[in-house]
């Protein structure tokens, strides 16, 4: 179960092609506010988004939304219609298990998420579902290659589609959870590799955003250096060669729980969970910030 917080080389070259795009800069766009409070963003818990390529439909996790389970995660989704989000209904492929961080792919064929539903390698792997005019397709687990007999949380693609970020503590690395990417190679993924010490720390990092084609990535992490409990850090590929991650300034950063980065396909809106309203882990909220 993953809640809010708990809540190789060689491929690795491919997503260092386009390092150092630039992009909006979201940290000089003022004050987040909730998304659609009361519809979205509830006094329940609303942790990870992600919206498809034209925008018009949110997925979004939550927990507590499952009538008489106050620890149960789901999947939502809402469309946007007449200039609001109309009322959230759950996907069909909840489970009485725990389904949680869902991510679009770039081309919105397939919705990827996790659970720990049986089937699967271990803890919680990474599933993904097609989408397509009828709805949703059978749920596939990725497989052995991307998922271990730990958990695998929060994937991410780059714009293209060919790189995936997640995080993975079955597969050793610096502590914890680390960050690891994978490339695609027609359907299939390959070995995972570790993104490295700029990055990963002896702490847990996890729920990664990719900007651009692996340009730099935005992750939640409860090592020292940051404001609160869990906050948002952002390491940056230089001429392929990874930063040292750093805190993001506030107000994205706050003394609560910060984690869930994601940005729009559009690139014009970031969006991030946090219990900066409430200080309670079990009743966090989507927040979002327009780029400039």
């Amino acid at each position: 179960m993953r809640c809010l917080v708990t809540i190789g080389i060689v491929v690795g070259m491919i997503a260092m092609l386009a390092c150092g795009r630039h992009h909006p800069d979201f940290y000089k766009a003022g004050m987040p506010r909730l998304l659609a409070e009361g519809t979205i963003s509830t006094d329940r818990c609303e942790t990870r988004c992600a919206l498809t390529p034209d925008e018009k439909t949110l997925f979004f996790a939550t927990m507590g939304w499952r009538e008489g389970d106050s620890l149960n995660q789901d999947i939502y989704f809402s469309h946007w219609r007449n200039g609001r989000w109309l009322a959230p209904q759950p996907v069909p492929f909840n489970t009485e298990w725990q389904e949680f961080d869902p991510a679009v792919t770039p081309d919105g064929l397939w919705l990827y998420f996790c659970s720990d539903r049986p089937n699967g390698m271990g803890g919680s792997d990474i599933w993904r579902v097609a989408i397509d005019k009828n709805g949703f397709g059978e749920p596939e687990n990725l497989g052995p290659i991307i998922n271990s007999a730990g958990d695998e949380w929060g994937p991410s693609f780059s714009a293209d589609g060919r790189v995936m970020v997640f995080s993975s503590d079955g597969r050793g690395g610096s502590g914890g959870h680390d960050l690891f990417r994978s490339v695609r190679a027609g359907e299939k993924w390959a070995f995972p590799a570790n993104l490295g010490p700029q990055i990963n720390s002896a702490f847990h990092e996890f729920d990664p955003c990719v900007v651009g084609l692996l340009d730099k990535v935005i992750f939640a992490s409860e090592r020292p250096g940051g404001p609160g409990g869990v906050d948002l850090w952002e390491a940056q590929c230089h001429h392929g060669i990874w930063q040292r991650a750093e805190p993001l300034p506030a107000p994205l950063n706050s003394e609560a729980w910060d984690s869930c980065p994601y940005l729009a396909p559009s690139g014009n809106v970031f969006y991030f969970s946090s219990t900066r309203r409430t200080h309670l882990p079990t009743a966090a909220d989507i927040w979002m910030v327009e780029a400039r």
